[in-house]
């Protein structure tokens, strides 16, 4: 396996980055506070949480007026996030977890 893929993996093994992803796959851009509220996670987590996500491409910030907004990173594929979300769903499933 190739190691872009074993960080990709690695990155998205938390439950709490696979719940940003999915927000930001559906909503395309969203706030760090607005992420914490949604997901009920401190923001000083959230912000951790997504800074690991960047760190790996998958997602990148935007400051606009003093605020922080999250989107998907559009030079990584979309389909490339959104396959990677559809095998761990399918796995949790699977597994039941």
């Amino acid at each position: 396996m190739s190691t872009v893929l074993l960080r990709v993996l690695k990155a998205v093994a938390n439950e709490r980055r696979l719940k940003l992803l999915e927000i930001l796959l559906k909503y395309r851009r969203v706030g760090l506070v607005k992420l914490g509220e949604i997901t009920n996670i401190p923001v000083s987590s959230t912000c951790r949480h997504l800074k690991t996500l960047e760190a790996n491409l998958m997602v990148q910030h935007h400051i606009k007026n003093g605020r922080v907004y999250y989107t998907i990173n559009p030079k990584r594929p979309l389909r490339f996030n959104r396959n990677i979300l559809k095998l761990l769903n399918k796995q949790r499933k699977r597994y039941k977890y």
